[in-house]
């Protein structure tokens, strides 16, 4: 993302980006996400907005999400428990909610 919105700016000397796998519309981005959460129950819509104010509940509220439109791995790999916990173990490390 942060090379796109770099690229939009025209530097001098940028003349090619190759973007793979990449987020290129946020606003998409977050249609989609919602059209997603629509398909849960509604502690857990409520859960992922509540973000970081509430972070046990936000916390679950990814689990579920993720399980089912993340890693459908079973049980989760290692990593992905240990980036979740590094994720959650500094509330001022995110920057959005």
């Amino acid at each position: 993302m942060l090379a796109a919105e770099y690229a939009v700016l025209q530097p001098a000397g940028l003349n090619k980006m190759v973007l793979t796998d990449s987020l290129t519309a946020m606003q998409l981005w977050d249609q989609s996400e919602i059209q997603l959460l629509s398909t849960f129950p509604q502690d857990v819509q409520q859960g992922v907005f509540a973000g970081f104010s509430d972070p046990p509940r936000y916390r679950a509220a990814l689990g579920v999400f993720f399980g089912k439109y993340g890693c459908e791995e079973r049980p989760w790999p290692v990593r992905l428990n240990v980036s979740f916990d590094y994720l959650f173990a500094d509330p001022t490390v995110p920057i959005a909610t």
